[in-house]
Formats: structure tokens, sequence, C-alpha cells
């Protein structure tokens, strides 16, 4: 029975995804690589003792570290950028 409650509640999260055009490759990646950067996260936090400054040390996270934050800065203001244009194309 549990399988069939399973089946159903991934039909039912597949089909809210389809219906309000939610992409799913985004929701699948966190759902499988979330716990293990977590794990992986916490790991380097007991290594140095909580402190943040190691990551930020290193040249391959810090090079990680500014394209996640340029990534999230472009999603951000593409639709801003584009609701601007939009706007100043009907004027």
């Amino acid at each position: 029975m549990s399988q069939v409650i399973a089946c159903l509640l991934f039909g039912a999260i597949g089909f809210a995804f389809k219906k309000f055009e939610i992409p799913s490759t985004p929701f699948i990646l966190g759902f499988i690589l979330g716990p293990l950067a977590e794990v992986n996260y916490r790991r380097g936090m007991m290594r140095t003792n909580g402190s943040f400054l190691p990551f930020l040390q290193s040249p391959i996270s810090l090079v990680f570290l500014l394209i996640a934050v340029a990534v999230i800065l472009l999603s951000v203001t593409k639709p801003l950028r584009a609701k601007k244009q939009y706007h100043y194309c009907w004027r």
C-alpha cells in the first residue's frame, strides 16, 4: 500500500508541476544533490571549526561562489530588464 501512496503522491506533484508550468529539472537536481551538498558543507564547517573564511581563501571555491552569485544576480535582473524594455517599446 505504501508504494501506491508514493505513486499517487509523485503523480500529484508531477501534475502540479505541469499545471503551474514549473520546470522539473531543478527540482530533481535539488532533490538528489541537496542532501549530498548539505553533508559536505557540514563536514567542511566542522573541519574549519565553524569559520567560513577558508571557503573564501581557496581560489577554486572562490570562483565557484562568484559564479553562483553571478547566476543568481543575472536570473533576478533578467526579468526586470525585459520588463523595462517591454514598457519602453510601447511608449
